[in-house]
């Protein structure tokens, strides 16, 4: 893949076996046939198989038996894929793009990431600080993300910082920025009859709650919105939209501030799409576009959610967006207050709502 400057970095076409050992991918490959008998999701696959890598580099000499247990453990994977996936299930597609010291990705492991079908490229470089993006394929369960992002660490990718007792987390020495990707309607392309204030309700949110101050005062890039994406692989619920030029658009809705942190951004990931659903349903039934009755009460939900995230910010005179406008008032704010505290309450009571009405 090109890197956004032009030329290529540690992208570079390898013969398997000068990545990944020959009978690892032979291996690989067989628990893939495995699965398959019971019905392999494709948005299930890279997860399947970094999964599998990193087993079989742990257990170079696990027996047949063994790895078919691993494999056996990985059906989940694909099971969520098509729980998430199902006609009716009005959560949004799901991706992220993590931001990563370069010095972790060495020239090997970005090899195996592209081998794995695990999309990466160079973010930026400069002489003293270095950045590589991983940037998976959307999936519909947001388990599955977290699960890369597990595989990463147990791959050495991630700069993790030994706590004892067999416990790693993510070092606080270093700063993980993770985008998190959600997948719109298609009908929404022209002209969303909501106020883009209405967004940054979301993403306030959510930055509020999960995001250090550290990050957020170090963070290089404003929150992009909605966004056109083109030519990115067709979801089975966010679909294409082909314009009057013939190209064809994916919408996303994206958000930038927020960061890894071990298991709050597993948490984060799953409740940020339970809330994206109420926004989107909120949108369909603004636009008058056809909602199932589930996506009827779910729209009825986020006017609630707006109208107690906004009284929260105003209590603290905080108004929209200004974590992109005026970023040390919103750190000065969560070092002097409960808002982060207040924040989690809010996110997660209103996620809680959703699996309610969804029945998850």
């Amino acid at each position: 893949m090109l890197h956004p400057f032009g030329g290529t970095f540690k992208q570079f076409e390898a013969p398997v076996e000068n990545v990944i050992e020959s009978d690892v991918m032979g291996r690989i490959k067989s628990g893939l046939v495995e699965l398959e008998h019971g019905g392999l999701e494709p948005t299930a696959v890279p997860a399947t198989k970094f999964h599998l890598y990193n087993f079989l580099k742990q257990h170079p000499t696990a027996s047949e038996e063994d790895f078919s247990k691993e494999v056996d453990r990985c059906r989940r994977y694909s099971e969520e894929e098509k729980e998430y996936s199902r006609e009716g299930n009005p959560l949004p597609t799901i991706g992220i793009e993590v931001e990563v010291p370069e010095k972790y990705l060495s020239e090997d492991k970005v090899a195996v990431l592209n081998e794995l079908g695990i999309p990466n490229y160079q973010e930026s470089r400069t002489y003293s600080n270095a950045l590589w993006e991983v940037n998976p394929n959307f999936t519909y369960s947001p388990w599955v993300q977290g699960r890369i992002l597990q595989e990463l660490a147990v791959m050495g990718a991630l700069p993790m910082e030994d706590f004892g007792a067999g416990t790693k987390k993510i070092s606080s020495e270093e700063l993980l920025s993770l985008h998190i990707n959600l997948g719109l309607p298609g009908e929404l392309l022209t002209n969303p009859r909501v106020s883009q204030a209405e967004f940054y309700v979301l993403s306030d949110v959510m930055n509020y709650a999960f995001t250090s101050e550290n990050r957020l005062a170090n963070r290089k890039t404003n929150t992009s919105l909605i966004r056109k994406s083109k030519n990115t692989k067709v979801s089975k619920k966010s679909g294409k939209m082909s314009l009057a030029d013939h190209d064809s658009f994916a919408l996303r809705l994206e958000l930038r501030a927020s960061e890894f942190r071990d298991y709050p951004s597993y948490r984060m990931l799953a409740e940020v799409q339970r809330l994206a659903a109420i926004l989107i349903s909120f949108m369909k039934v603004e636009n008058k576009l056809p909602t199932t009755e589930t996506e009827k009460k779910l729209a009825e939900v986020w006017p609630d959610f707006s109208n107690e995230a906004r009284q929260e910010f105003e209590k603290h005179g905080l108004f929209s967006d200004v974590i992109d406008k005026n970023p040390a008032q919103g750190i000065d704010i969560l070092k002097s207050t409960d808002l982060r505290q207040k924040s989690r309450q809010i996110f997660s009571r209103y996620a809680r709502r959703v699996g309610e009405i969804i029945g998850k």
